[in-house]
């Protein structure tokens, strides 16, 4: 996973990389810019600066063809307030990725059935659930 806040220094790390591309999320205007540039398959949330996701961002990736991933692993050593934090925005992406008819990832997991469940009790539908499960 590459992790970058420069856009340009990304945009060069892209075009070396041989194999599909996984990008941790950064900023807003970063995020939008990598998104319209495109050129790797997901970008990962939680960020260290909580950016978040929005409408926008989600549009752009649906229109790329870049899924929008999450890392549970933020989960297990977050505390409880952290944690509620990291939750509200997976339910936030699940309906974005849902409205806006993007693709989304889970990365990071050890069982996909408890994950399964778990996409299912924060709103997700089947179809996306599988979806963002399978590699």
């Amino acid at each position: 996973m590459m992790e970058s806040k420069d856009i340009e220094e990304t945009k060069k790390l892209l075009k070396k990389e041989k194999k599909p591309a996984v990008l941790k999320a950064g900023n807003f205007i970063f995020n939008r810019k990598i998104l319209d540039y495109g050129k790797f398959n997901l970008l990962v949330f939680p960020s260290e600066d909580n950016s978040g996701i929005n409408h926008i961002l989600a549009k752009a990736a649906e229109k790329k063809g870049i899924s929008i991933g999450f890392d549970i692993q933020s989960l297990k050593y977050s505390n409880k307030k952290k944690k509620s934090i990291i939750i509200a925005e997976l339910i936030q992406i699940i309906k974005l990725c849902r409205k806006n008819h993007a693709k989304m990832k889970l990365i990071n997991i050890k069982d996909r059935k408890n994950a399964f469940a778990f996409l299912l009790s924060l709103g997700a539908s089947t179809s996306q659930a599988k979806e963002a499960i399978s590699f």
